[in-house]
């Protein structure tokens, strides 16, 4: 077996994938309960991470979502905003 072959079989590798899918879901997990709080009420709502930019945010019943971030392309898909099921738009925040 060579090493290239070895690098798939690696329980660390292993273990990455497994925490890379196990964060996949619970990402779109977290939409929906996102989707829940802006069925719940029209209060001002804002989600962040670590970086100093929201995620999105809700202000005056109107949703924004961050067209400035690195992982915008994998995270905040049109798929994965669909699940929000609330109208919005994109803007740098």
């Amino acid at each position: 077996m060579g090493k290239l072959a070895t690098l798939f079989t690696d329980p660390a590798d292993a273990k990455l994938a497994k925490t890379a899918s196990t964060f996949d879901i619970g990402w779109l997990k977290l939409l929906e309960v996102i989707e829940k709080l802006l069925r719940l009420n029209n209060l001002d709502l804002v989600v962040e991470d670590h970086t100093t930019y929201p995620l999105l945010k809700r202000v005056n019943g109107r949703l924004i979502i961050n067209s400035n971030l690195d992982y915008r392309a994998w995270y905040l898909t049109k798929e994965n905003l669909a699940l929000l099921n609330y109208p919005y738009e994109e803007d740098f925040l």
